[in-house]
């Protein structure tokens, strides 16, 4: 049952990370279901990947009903992530499940670090914000 909950916690934070952030809602589903889950990394990482592209797709569908996506850079940062993907993913055998933690453990550092910037930067716009005003 608990893991049910982790799973409702896991998809309602990877769409408001997405949906708010733009994050890659991988950063939040790879350590919820490794730690709390007993998960493989790469069934994680898999899973998690796969939610991105959905959770991506309606995120970008919906900002660019609303003319908020410059196509240029966008189609320019997406090529250059394609290949980088393609770099990594190739490399991706270097993490194998004997090492503590394997992915899961890269991912969930990179969450707390996105998660502490994304904090700050939102609590100094808050700030401007309020002394503006």
């Amino acid at each position: 049952m608990w893991k049910w909950i982790i799973y409702i916690l896991a998809g309602s934070g990877a769409g408001i990370i997405t949906g708010l952030a733009g994050l890659s809602a991988a950063v939040v589903i790879t350590p919820l279901l490794v730690s709390f889950c007993g998960w493989d990394s790469y069934d994680a990482v898999t899973v998690a990947l796969a939610s991105d592209v959905l959770a991506s797709l309606l995120t970008a569908t919906t900002y660019h009903r609303n003319k908020n996506i410059d196509m240029k850079r966008g189609v320019l940062v997406g090529t250059i992530a394609l290949i980088g993907t393609i770099i990594v993913s190739y490399s991706g055998y270097l993490f194998n499940e004997a090492q503590p933690g394997g992915l899961g453990l890269i991912s969930m550092l990179i969450t707390i670090l996105l998660a502490r910037d994304f904090v700050k930067g939102n609590l100094l716009h808050i700030r401007y914000t309020a002394c503006v005003r």
